[in-house]
């Protein structure tokens, strides 16, 4: 199973889960759709030149508050 945080650059590197739950830190406050075109955006251009190995399928769930 592929994911978002496998996605490689160039150089051989994972896109990794650290990498992926920063841009969910940083866009939390945002809307679902917005999260969603972050990280697109971000996973992108870190793949850089490298070509997408397959699609990208993600779901966003947002809790609004804590239980």
């Amino acid at each position: 199973m592929e994911h978002d945080s496998e996605s490689e650059n160039p150089h051989g590197n994972l896109f990794g889960t650290d990498r992926l739950h920063a841009v969910f830190r940083e866009h939390r406050e945002n809307a679902p759709d917005e999260i969603l075109t972050a990280v697109f955006k971000r996973v992108t251009a870190f793949r850089g030149s490298k070509a997408q190995a397959d699609d990208m399928t993600m779901v966003i769930i947002k809790v609004c508050s804590p239980f």
